[in-house]
């Protein structure tokens, strides 16, 4: 993983900031937490590398709020990213890159959220000749709540085996 370097007000601080070497993802007991900071916002291998441990949540505190890059590393890793920033608003990503909350104010903001860590995103490929499966050692699963939102590629996640 490429080491970032220090910017702006950390490098007058007294006593200097390091780079690190590694974006940490930990094993909470609701899933694999990650752990991005401000200007990680802008190197994708940091995002590629909590993708690679199995970050289902990333948390990402900054001094501003990224514009659109954050959106967009949800959306290409598939996790969920929770900000909390110096300019007092709060925005949750979900896995497809669309803004679940988003929350201004000029007090303190304290809300709740209630993120699904089993939901994924799936691709059926409809280049296949007609007749083939790609699912011969896939488990079946129940399609009890599939319902309109499987059609459309994406699925609250799995199921349990009837």
């Amino acid at each position: 993983m490429t080491r970032s370097t220090p910017t702006g007000p950390s490098l007058t601080i007294r006593k200097k900031v390091e780079p690190g070497s590694v974006a940490p993802v930990y094993q909470a007991d609701f899933g694999r937490l990650g752990m991005a900071i401000c200007f990680d916002a802008n190197f994708p291998e940091v995002w590629k590398n909590l993708a690679a441990q199995g970050a289902k949540l990333v948390v990402w505190p900054s001094a501003y709020s990224a514009g659109t890059t954050l959106q967009a590393h949800a959306l290409i890793h598939h996790f969920y990213i929770v900000t909390s920033t110096w300019t007092r608003d709060c925005i949750v990503y979900d896995i497809t890159g669309e803004e679940m909350l988003y929350q201004k104010s000029r007090d303190i903001n304290v809300t709740h959220v209630t993120l699904d860590l089993d939901r994924g995103i799936y691709h059926q490929n409809f280049n296949l000749p007609s007749g083939t499966s790609c699912s011969k050692n896939i488990p079946k699963t129940s399609t009890r709540n599939a319902g309109s939102i499987a059609s459309s590629g994406l699925s609250s996640g799995p199921t349990a085996p009837e």
